[in-house]
């Protein structure tokens, strides 16, 4: 055996080593910051893997800005993450992020409807974390065509946007989103519907709506409730007017 070889030998096994360990730090060490709750980011459609590392960092995630931008461009997976909304555990390697990112396993945002409140107001509640503006929903509410496909019109569809939590993806469209709403509602009316003739036979779908809306308005006791619909329904058998102090409070509104 030449002299030399058992040296190039060595040398070999010693950069081999020493590979294995630089691939297994880039990829498989943690890269994040020491946290506590997950952290949320949100990745915008087009984004470059710069841009990614950028948003980590300003949300509080990444440490190793070098080790993820390396791992992600030597595994091809810079080039493959969705946008969307991620919640990312304290701990996660680059292979633990960029395999969520390009899956496209995203976090869902909770949104939370006010009861008995205006338009703007609902909106607002709707777009606050969702990658739309709250001009987006009112335009919605006001299109006439998109209240046809729903089965309702523009007087009516506000009327569908129930007080409760919803669930979409940060890029829902708005339409789908408060496509999805009105549904639910329809969803409530039609697992209801001998209950509700059984209550009110007087009234339509939409009268409904808008006599929840008052009730709504006038509390959010849910024990009063009860009571105070009770009391509206008896001044509609009668004939009597309504006399509904959250009509007249909505109209003022109306004309601020």
């Amino acid at each position: 055996m030449r002299p030399w070889l058992p040296q190039i030998l060595i040398s070999m096994v010693i950069l081999s080593g020493f590979t294995l360990l630089t691939g297994y730090l880039i990829a498989l060490s943690p890269v994040t910051e020491e946290y506590e709750e997950a952290r949320s980011v949100r990745i915008p459609r087009g984004t470059d893997i710069e841009t990614v590392a950028d948003s980590l960092i300003s949300a509080g995630i990444l440490k190793k800005r070098r080790s993820f931008t390396v791992f992600a461009e030597l595994s091809g997976w810079g080039d493959q993450v969705k946008a969307g909304h991620y919640l990312i555990e304290s701990g996660g390697s680059s292979r633990d992020i960029l395999s969520k990112l390009r899956r496209g396993l995203e976090e869902p945002i909770r949104v939370t409807l006010p009861a008995g409140t205006r338009k703007e107001r609902v909106a607002r509640a709707i777009a606050r974390n969702m990658a739309f503006a709250q001009e987006d929903i009112l335009a919605i509410l006001r299109d006439s065509s998109f209240a046809a496909e729903l089965k309702t019109d523009t007087t009516q569809l506000f009327g569908y946007l129930l007080p409760e939590t919803y669930f979409f993806y940060w890029l829902t469209d708005p339409k789908d989103v408060v496509r999805k709403i009105k549904q639910a509602a329809d969803e409530i009316f039609s697992g209801n519907r001998e209950k509700l003739e059984a209550l009110s036979p007087q009234l339509s779908e939409e009268e409904v709506l808008q006599m929840a809306s008052i009730v709504e308005w006038e509390t959010s006791h849910e024990p009063e409730k009860n009571r105070i619909a009770g009391v509206y329904m008896n001044r509609l058998r009668n004939g009597w007017p309504l006399q509904a102090d959250p009509t007249v409070q909505y109209v003022i509104m109306l004309g601020e």
